[in-house]
C-alpha cells in the first residue's frame, strides 16, 4: 500500500517509467511488485498492478545509507534501538551455560531478534503516519 505522502500515478496516464530509473531492493517495498530509483535524484518509485507511488528521498540509500535512515526512515532507527534495548535485557537476565545447544539458542535468540525488529518497524512506521501524517 502505497506512503500517504506518495504521489500516485495511475499506469493510465504513466504506461512505464523514463529510461533512467533503475531498479533496487533498497526501501520498504510497502507491497510493491518492483521499485525504482532514480540516477541523478532522490526519486524513489514502486510499482503497482495499476499505479506508480512515488516519493523523493532526502538522502539516496545508494550514496548516504546512515543519512537515509536518519532522515527518511527514523522508525527503523527507533526499531532496531528498542530490539537491541529488549534484547540486551534479556540476555541480561539469563545465565546460560555454554552447551551443544547454545547453536539451537543462538538461531532462536536471532529469529527472535529478527520478528522483534519487524514488529517494531511496523509500529514505529504506524505511529509516525499516525502522528505527522
Amino acid at each position: 500500500m502505497p506512503d500517504p505522502k506518495d504521489t500516485v500515478i495511475s499506469k493510465e496516464i504513466l504506461s512505464e517509467l523514463p529510461a533512467d530509473y533503475e531498479e533496487t531492493s533498497l526501501g520498504d517495498s510497502r507491497g510493491a511488485k518492483k521499485q525504482y530509483r532514480s540516477h541523478s535524484s532522490g526519486i524513489h518509485i514502486r510499482e503497482y498492478d495499476d499505479k506508480f507511488a512515488i516519493h523523493i528521498d532526502r538522502a539516496d540509500p545508494r550514496r548516504n545509507p546512515i543519512g537515509h535512515l536518519i532522515k527518511d526512515s527514523p522508525e527503523t532507527i527507533a526499531a532496531a534501538a528498542t530490539t537491541l534495548y529488549f534484547a540486551k535485557r534479556s540476555l541480561g537476565k539469563r545465565k546460560t551455560k555454554i552447551t551443544h545447544d547454545s547453536a539451537f539458542l543462538g538461531i532462536g535468540l536471532l529469529s527472535s531478534l529478527f520478528a522483534s525488529f519487524l514488529t517494531f518497524n511496523a509500529v514505529f512506521r504506524f505511529l509516525k503516519t499516525a502522528l505527522f501524517g
